[in-house]
Formats: C-alpha cells, structure tokens, sequence
C-alpha cells in the first residue's frame, strides 16, 4: 500500500472502522499490513476495504482472510 507514516495509518484505520461490521482495527506500519477483526455474523466483502484503500489514494495489495467465518463474504 505505500503507508509509510503514522499520520496514514490512521486515516485508513478510520476507513477501514467505517465500513459495517467492522470492529477493530490495528496496522503493522512495517509490514504494511491491517489486522481488520469483525462483529459476529457481520459480512463483509473485499471490495469494501479494497475501495476503502483507493478512497484514502493507496492501492490495495492482496487480502488474506485468517479466519473465514459464517457471514465473511470474500470475493
């Protein structure tokens, strides 16, 4: 994604916590990754947080879902 300071991980956290279902969220600043984690039985797509990242002028790397659960809809 390019996020190389403190100031921009928070503005995609507060995208990322703006997207239904969402209720957490932390960022690895050197690894350049989010741990995203969800309300139960929330549904949540990749397109939300891949348009959450272009929204905040990144560009979104690959999404690894950890933990598929009922509900998590990757697509």
């Amino acid at each position: 994604m390019g996020v190389t300071t403190p100031f921009a991980t928070f503005g995609l956290i507060h995208r990322f916590e703006q997207i239904a279902g969402v209720e957490s969220v932390t960022f690895n600043l050197l690894h350049g990754v989010a741990d995203v984690t969800l309300r139960p039985g929330a549904v949540v797509t990749d397109d939300e947080f891949r348009r959450a990242v272009r929204n905040a002028s990144y560009t979104p790397g690959p999404i690894r879902w950890k933990h598929p659960a009922p509900g998590i809809s990757p697509n």
